[in-house]
């Protein structure tokens, strides 16, 4: 874990650059589920990989890719031809599959609820750009996000997708944002015109714990609050893109946690 050792801001970014120069690499591709966004070529079908990875974005890394090679196997293609089916043709399709908290009625209704977006608007960046052109707080264009998807849901996702009024850090929507508002060796940047700096960190349980470990966060709930403050910590840094780090200290948390 990294120790509190800097006094100012200029020793934290120089270290933290390192860090990104040294972990923001495509060979870590693999421990990261934002691998299978690269297993596309069609825009829409990445766009939507990405959606359903990060929201199945749970449990360990080799659990998680043996389930999503299934989930994407069974998936017409394009994914855009779900966009014809009914849920109950979608929950054919993969019926039988279920990952950890959810079976296969909830990622039916998640597909299916999603399809709805790309039928209103023509792309998940569209519908992304749509909240967050009404509502400027991050929190809340999560929260308008969820609720909208949700009205369109056949069958409650339960965890999958975070209740509107919660509170919580939204880890896995944030996580997504980052893959397509983003560019370098590991985000794509697939959407265009949204900048970086309305980005908040996707604090995972490593990030949670190198970030406390560093001292700059302080609060003990993992929550949005908690969010906040580490993004505020990283956007003084780096104001037009503060989860520049987040991939290199994650990996970087990962490795303190597979030699300790």
């Amino acid at each position: 874990m990294i120790s509190p050792v800097f006094t100012n801001k200029e020793e934290w970014k120089a270290f933290l650059d390192y860090i990104y120069e040294k972990y923001n690499d495509f060979s870590y591709i693999g421990t990261d589920p934002a691998m299978w966004i690269y297993r596309f070529s069609d825009r829409g079908d990445m766009e939507r990989a990405g959606f359903y990875a990060s929201s199945l974005a749970l449990g360990n890394v080799k659990s998680m890719n043996k389930f999503l090679f299934s989930f994407f196997s069974a998936l017409p293609k394009p994914m855009s031809l779900c966009g014809a089916l009914s849920y109950d043709e979608i929950l054919c399709r993969i019926d039988g599959l279920y990952y950890r908290f959810f079976d296969s009625r909830m990622l039916a209704s998640l597909v299916f609820a999603t399809e709805a977006m790309y039928k209103r608007y023509g792309s998940l960046e569209l519908w992304f750009k749509h909240h967050l052109c009404h509502v400027s707080d991050m929190r809340l264009v999560l929260s308008s996000m969820s609720r909208e998807l949700r009205e369109n849901m056949p069958v409650d996702v339960g965890i999958m997708l975070p209740l509107p009024e919660s509170k919580g850090t939204w880890k896995r929507l944030l996580l997504y944002l980052r893959w397509m508002i983003r560019r370098d060796n590991i985000d794509l940047g697939l959407w265009e015109g949204v900048s970086p700096s309305v980005l908040y960190v996707p604090l995972d349980v490593h990030m949670q714990r190198l970030c406390r470990s560093a001292g700059f966060l302080k609060r003990k709930s993992n929550d949005f609050k908690a969010v906040s403050e580490v993004t505020d910590f990283f956007r003084n840094l780096c104001p037009d893109d503060p989860v520049r780090y987040d991939f290199a200290l994650t990996r970087l948390g990962m490795k303190a946690e597979a030699e300790s």
